[in-house]
């Protein structure tokens, strides 16, 4: 995933259940620790992002991530 958000900036699309919201908070992080650009799809509950999902709207959700997770990232 981090591979294909670099080689195609912007292209990957992430969708997050709003604007400051942790998982949004998490992608931003992602994108400055891995150097990759997805474009951030915000909607206002958790139902929308599955049903974005699932219609084909957004490639992948954006998750809570432990430091586990980040730290898998940096190491990358």
């Amino acid at each position: 995933m981090i591979d294909y958000a670099k080689k195609n900036p912007g292209k990957l699309r992430v969708s997050t259940i709003g604007v400051g919201a942790i998982d949004h908070f998490n992608l931003e992080v992602m994108q400055a620790m891995t150097g990759a650009q997805f474009t951030m799809i915000p909607f206002k509950g958790g139902e929308s992002v599955i049903t974005a999902l699932l219609g084909g709207h957004v490639k992948l959700p954006s998750t809570p991530l432990g430091k586990s997770s980040l730290m898998s990232i940096q190491e990358s």
